[in-house]
């Protein structure tokens, strides 16, 4: 269940975006900083938040300890052997991932250690931290997290990793320390916030790496997180992501970037509670996406990278990668890549999220809110089915991706193209998705049907579909050129061909059925598939008005 539920504690401020004038951002745009130009507005309304007061870290701590997927000792002995055997390849090519995380394989299962050893001596970093541009190459905090890992594994195994490769990688490889977080893109004058991955992996290793020398003999100011302000940044910035989300939700492909940074803290950190509550951070994160997931798939909006706005595959969510590889089911894009990330850490998701990635025992409806300048998602959920939304974009400049809205079944496609979905109309970036309720979605465009399945009843416009795997479960679907709806029936009593009928009765016609549908019982639902950005597309249910401005929302609400 979700840590954070109810009221915002007074340490959860409510995110105020922060005045950037327009004729920053129009210099900005024209003098080269085009690809970072929207960070301006979008970075710049990040509140770094205040930390969390004792009691409440306290709390944190508390809801943590839940019954978790068990580690077995031996799991990460296939993943890291696996990459063992790999050559790590020219540092200045492959350094950004693939060489760091093929020497910490090989110190972990101790192959080809003077190898190791020796490579590492001969590095120096091979670009800086923080986001590239035209004019910076950097890039260098993704290689800082995976050699943090290196030094807390090995830092005491000088049999692993020799004192003089550690002295090298803390005097030379690893380049953040002291209490001063980089929060500006390198080389934009100090007037570009960088991205939240970025960071948040430079942060925590800088956070680490401070942590280590102070707790080896080292008691400068500087390397005392305590005394240099650092822990209180990082803990008011996770206090902030804890109580709204991320501000890369979802994102393809950030998102585990900004995990393992969070891996890294809660696996590493002190003091504890600063590691409970990252550990808090990725349990919430789990529990949303096993409720938007059926069996590691999902179809839901996010933020950043626009490039994915095209994607068909229904496996190219991160966290739901590094999941499926805590339970032992390889999944998804660079599905062993994630699965290293994963064993190498010491956290392991709640059970009961585990468990409600593959099996919904109950019915539910989610609302999640991402604020007034993000997207929402909205989840209809229950045994044998995920009816998720795909959200809403507010302009180019957020980075906001909608996706179709989209019917999960455990029939175990997984592309888009083989799931019951509805797309919005034109360009994705008008597209309001956001037309579900219990039971219950539309929106602008006729629903896709899967060519693997045929209609058990039908009519104009109307079709009715029975389930192989669900002798209970019926889905109706309605379309025409410009609108299309799904209705859900997951304990129907009667057959298909009576249910067409009964839905005809109920919804004659046609033209009102672009703004209100009818249950069997007669419940009516109204809503406005053309409704502007900021809009929730349902209006009402059971005559009652819904809260339509989704920015307003709370992370969650059930």
């Amino acid at each position: 269940m979700p840590v954070l539920t109810g009221a915002l504690p007074e340490t959860c401020e409510r995110p105020q975006f922060m005045p950037i004038p327009t004729l920053i951002t129009a210099f900005l745009a024209s003098g080269g900083f085009y690809l970072l130009a929207p960070y301006v507005f979008v970075v710049n309304s990040i509140p770094w938040g205040l930390p969390p007061t004792p009691a409440e870290l306290s709390a944190i701590v508390q809801s943590t300890q839940v019954p978790r997927v068990s580690a077995s000792t031996d799991e990460v002995s296939p993943v890291a052997r696996a990459f063992a055997e790999q050559d790590p390849g020219p540092w200045r090519q492959t350094g950004k991932g693939h060489a760091p995380r093929v020497l910490l394989a090989k110190l972990e299962v101790g192959k080809d250690l003077p190898e190791v050893n020796e490579y590492l001596q001969s590095l120096e970093p091979w670009s800086v931290p923080g986001s590239t541009w035209e004019l910076n190459e950097g890039d260098y905090d993704f290689t800082e997290t995976v050699l943090i890992r290196i030094l807390y594994r090995f830092g005491d195994r000088p049999d692993r990793l020799y004192p003089d490769t550690l002295k090298h990688l803390l005097d030379t490889l690893l380049v953040g320390e002291g209490g001063h977080p980089t929060l500006k893109v390198p080389r934009t004058f100090g007037l570009v916030f960088d991205t939240e991955n970025h960071i948040l992996m430079t942060e925590s290793s800088r956070y680490l790496k401070n942590q280590w020398i102070f707790s080896h003999g080292d008691a400068r100011r500087k390397f005392d997180n305590a005394r240099n302000g650092l822990q209180e940044w990082l803990l008011g910035r996770l206090n902030q992501i804890r109580c709204h989300g991320f501000h890369e939700f979802n994102s393809v492909p950030y998102e585990s970037y900004a995990l393992i940074a969070l891996l890294n803290l809660e696996t590493f950190a002190q003091p504890p509670e600063l590691a409970a509550l990252a550990r808090a951070i990725i349990d919430d994160a789990v529990y949303r996406r096993a409720i938007a997931s059926m069996d590691f798939r999902a179809c839901i909006p996010f933020r950043r990278q626009p490039e994915h706005a095209g994607d068909t595959r229904l496996d190219i969510y991160s966290l739901n990668a590094l999941v499926a590889a805590w339970t032992g089911q390889p999944f998804g894009r660079r599905a062993q890549d994630r699965a290293l990330d994963a064993f190498m850490s010491r956290y392991r998701p709640p059970a009961e999220s585990v468990a409600l990635f593959h099996a919904k025992p109950r019915e539910y409806f989610v609302q999640v809110g991402h604020g007034a300048y993000g997207s929402p998602e909205i989840i209809s959920g229950g045994p044998d089915y995920v009816l998720s939304a795909g959200g809403a974009c507010p302009d180019a400049e957020s980075q906001v991706v909608p996706r179709p809205t989209t019917l999960l079944l455990p029939d175990g496609p997984e592309d888009l193209d083989r799931s019951f979905h509805i797309p919005g109309a034109g360009d994705w970036l008008q597209w309001n998705n956001t037309g579900v309720y219990r039971r219950f979605a539309c929106g602008n465009r006729p629903v896709h049907v899967p060519r693997q399945y045929r209609p058990a009843a039908e009519a104009v416009h109307w079709k009715v579909f029975e389930f192989a795997f669900s002798g209970r479960l019926l889905l109706a679907v309605w379309s025409s050129d410009e609108f299309g709806l799904m209705a859900l029936f997951p304990d129907a009593t009667m057959a298909a061909a009576e249910l067409l009928e009964t839905l005809k009765t109920a919804n004659p016609d046609a033209d009102a059925l672009l703004r209100t549908f009818r249950w069997p019982d007669g419940t009516k639902l109204t809503y406005d598939v053309h409704a502007p950005y900021g809009a929730w597309v349902m209006q009402s249910a059971a005559e009652t008005p819904l809260e339509r401005d989704y920015g307003a929302w709370p992370l969650i609400q059930e």
